[in-house]
């Protein structure tokens, strides 16, 4: 899988970003509204849609918005944007043939996870108070 490029921005002296930031709610990186005309951000090569993923060397997703906005006051400023990382979904992971040894175990742990269970509920205590099983556990073997 090819990786999206990311741009770096680092601000020494400047009193403006020359970046403005869209928030979609907490512990969501902000994306890029707007770029200014011949602003530090325009030279490094920032564009519309992308995310600001780190500021100071923090990871975006854990910062309120409001932590973001003080951040941004600070000099030196460094900021990373980029794009979301595309998640591989079980699925598509399937599909690929990546990782199907893993399903099959997992899935093998969930059928015994479940044969437990159901060795649970065949238990019973007879007229003695001696706990015996079921000799059919739905068709499982123990």
């Amino acid at each position: 899988m090819m990786q999206q490029p990311q741009v770096s921005l680092h601000i020494h002296d400047a009193p403006d970003t020359g970046v403005t930031l869209k928030y979609r709610g907490d512990h969501r990186p902000p994306v890029v509204e707007a770029v200014v005309e011949n602003s530090p951000a325009q030279d490094c090569g920032l564009r519309v849609g992308l995310l600001l993923l780190r500021i100071q060397g923090m990871d975006t997703e854990i910062l309120l918005e409001e932590q973001i906005e003080e951040l941004l006051e600070q000099r030196p400023l460094a900021m990373k944007f980029g794009h979301a990382p595309k998640l591989t979904s079980a699925k598509d992971m399937g599909r690929t043939g990546r990782n199907s040894n893993n399903n099959e175990n997992r899935n093998r742990g969930r059928d015994r996870g479940r044969n437990r269970g159901r060795e649970r509920r065949d238990r019973y205590e007879d007229d003695d108070g001696d706990v015996e099983m079921s000799s059919d556990l739905y068709g499982v073997r123990i």
